[in-house]
């Protein structure tokens, strides 16, 4: 999996890179993940002053989830949740009917008029 981290305003001595990485192995069991990006902004003059992004790529789709808290941790539980919501969803949906190829108007069915060449109008 590839793993594309961004942080701003965190001390990189902090515990949250240890509680990113199980996030990220958490998610990784709810869905096989292909890339991972996930930004982490501590905005001071906010009430709520952390915000998460996260972006999962999957084979066949991506997730995303944003969320904000006056924690880290709060943000980030926040953005698990949203995540874990829509791999649900995903999961209970039922798969779509087979896609088909695309169907020609009537006008473009019908039979060139005499007299007149195909394409010259």
């Amino acid at each position: 999996m590839k793993t594309i981290l961004t942080y701003s305003s965190l001390d990189a001595q902090a515990p949250w890179p240890a509680l990113l990485t199980q996030q990220l192995d958490h998610w990784h069991t709810l869905a096989t993940i292909t890339a991972a990006e996930v930004i982490l902004e501590h905005l001071h003059q906010d009430a709520r002053a952390f915000r998460v992004k996260v972006r999962l790529q999957m084979a066949d789709a991506s997730l995303h989830a944003e969320s904000r808290d006056s924690t880290l941790e709060g943000a980030l539980l926040l953005a698990t949740r949203e995540v874990e919501r829509q791999v649900e969803v995903r999961r209970t949906k039922p798969p779509g009917p087979a896609k088909k190829a695309p169907q020609r108007s009537a006008i473009s069915q019908a039979a060139p008029v005499a007299g007149r060449e195909e394409g010259v109008k």
